[in-house]
């Protein structure tokens, strides 16, 4: 792991980094029926991370 890597790590509440699975199941599930009555929305996948 760079040092460039370990310092994005303290901004990320979970402190682990994310998997393209994180974001694809969120929009496998925008696209499903079960979202039929979402409208006009917007989900951060980023567990919070903060970029200054």
């Amino acid at each position: 792991m760079t040092q460039q890597q370990a310092n994005c790590l303290k901004e990320i509440a979970l402190g682990r980094e994310a998997k393209p699975s994180y974001v694809a199941e969120v929009v496998a599930w925008f696209a499903s029926s079960g979202a039929g009555y979402v409208t006009g929305q917007s989900l951060q996948v980023d567990d919070g991370m903060r970029f200054h």
